[in-house]
Order: C-alpha cells, then sequence, then structure tokens
C-alpha cells in the first residue's frame, strides 16, 4: 500500500516499479509510457483520470518482459499506453496499472492489513472455507462489469457508490 492505494512490485521492459491494483480500469494491463520506454503507439483516443486530466491512449502491439510479483511473461501483446507523469507522485516508480482483465474469471479478495490481494478459481464453497462472512453487499453494473455500483444512504439522501481501488474519490460521483 502507497497511501490508499493497492501496488504491486513489478518489472516492464526492464524497468522495476509499481503496478496499481485498480479495479476501475478494465484492460488486463496498461503501462505509464512517461516512465516505461516503449516504442511509440498506435494513437487510440482519449482517456480520463478520475480527478479529470485527460491523456492520449495509445496501443503498443507487444511489451516485453512483464513481471508482476512472482508472475513472468515474456512478452504481452495489444496493451493499452499512457503518460501517468500525475500519478508518479503516488510513488515515483509508478509503471501502470493491473486491471479488471487481469483477473477476470476469478474471485479476488483484496486483504488491505496484510497489503495483498488473493485471487481464487472455482466454488465459493472452497476459497470461502474457514471464514466468517459477516456481510454481503449486493452490487450491479451497468455498462462496464468493472464498475461495481451500490446503492447508499447517506443521511437521508439516496446514492450511488462505486468500488475502484484506484480512485481516491474526486467528489463527483454520487
Amino acid at each position: 500500500m502507497v497511501r490508499e492505494y493497492p501496488l504491486i512490485e513489478s518489472r516492464i521492459a526492464g524497468v522495476k516499479g509499481k503496478l496499481m491494483l485498480d479495479t476501475g480500469i478494465d484492460q488486463a494491463l496498461a503501462v505509464n509510457d512517461h516512465r516505461v520506454p516503449l516504442p511509440p503507439g498506435q494513437p487510440i483516443g482519449t482517456g480520463h483520470f478520475g480527478s479529470g486530466q485527460s491523456f492520449p491512449m495509445r496501443l503498443s502491439t507487444s511489451v516485453p518482459d512483464v513481471q508482476v510479483a512472482h508472475l513472468q511473461f515474456p512478452k504481452v501483446t495489444h496493451v493499452q499506453t499512457k503518460d501517468a507523469t500525475q500519478l508518479e507522485h503516488i510513488t515515483p516508480d509508478f509503471v501502470g496499472w493491473l486491471g479488471y482483465y487481469f483477473w477476470q474469471g476469478y474471485a479476488m479478495k483484496v486483504d488491505y492489513a496484510r497489503s495483498q490481494a488473493t485471487f481464487y478459481k472455482g466454488s465459493p464453497e472452497a476459497y470461502l472455507a474457514g471464514e466468517k462472512v459477516i456481510g454481503i453487499i449486493p452490487f450491479e453494473v451497468s455498462k462496464l462489469p468493472n464498475h461495481p455500483l451500490v446503492h447508499v444512504r447517506i443521511g437521508g439522501m439516496e446514492a450511488r457508490a462505486a468500488f475502484d481501488t484506484g480512485q481516491y474519490g474526486d467528489g463527483l460521483h454520487g
């Protein structure tokens, strides 16, 4: 954990750094091309950070030598890249994001007290064995499967809130 963000030690194309475990981004891997020198990718549009800034997005056909914790990938294809200079204030060695499609098909538990994420495959009975379930929060998804929304009440006001490990909160979503 760095500040409020779950980060994972990694190496991309020989550059050591940290990847943000970001449930709000859909790509399996997105790379900060300000920190990781890659050949220029093909422009694919403009993206937006939760804080409102926009950035050009590019598609790199191939990124070599990707290591995520103890997992090693000699080459990852079709990787989105973007200049994430502004996230280097969280940690100067910010190299990118791990997103929804990285763990698609698995259950993920983020344990902030232990600073670890655990991925499970199979039936819930197997990976919940021995755990005491104290509550279940039903959620819905609209257009984006990586943005679970829950209904909440704050005082007398009804609102919808989103789970997003990469969002510090911008006060614009309710």
